[in-house]
């Protein structure tokens, strides 16, 4: 899931440094705070949404975003995801490789089309 937010992220024009996923328990207090810390230090060194990438202007990543939207939502866009996960279950394969291989051949060109429709 978080390979195919990155990847939509950045097919919104968003960069996908702005998304982070990281696992902390009820008893990693510390780690919590250094995890949130570190994440908004990142996006301040970014910038406001849409500076960074060099975006034209808000209303055209609002646009992207609600096409993404629609395409989160997307029946095939979801059956691809789910096509991915249980190739990457079968194969054994969870590498970060292998699953950005999965995520650009399988899920980007179901959400490609669904946007496409949307914008």
């Amino acid at each position: 899931m978080a390979e195919s937010a990155r990847q939509v992220l950045k097919m919104c024009g968003i960069d996908p440094e702005r998304f982070s996923l990281e696992w902390a328990s009820a008893a990693e207090g510390p780690r919590f705070v250094q995890i949130i810390t570190d994440f908004v230090n990142k996006i301040k060194g970014l910038g406001p949404l849409g500076d960074a990438e060099g975006e034209a202007g808000r209303d055209e990543v609002e646009r992207r975003l609600k096409a993404a939207i629609k395409a989160a939502q997307n029946t095939k866009v979801r059956t691809a995801f789910g096509t991915l996960a249980r190739s990457l279950h079968k194969s054994g394969s969870y590498d970060q490789e292998a699953i950005v291989e999965g995520v650009e051949k399988k899920v980007v060109p179901a959400v490609e089309k669904v946007m496409e429709k949307s914008v």
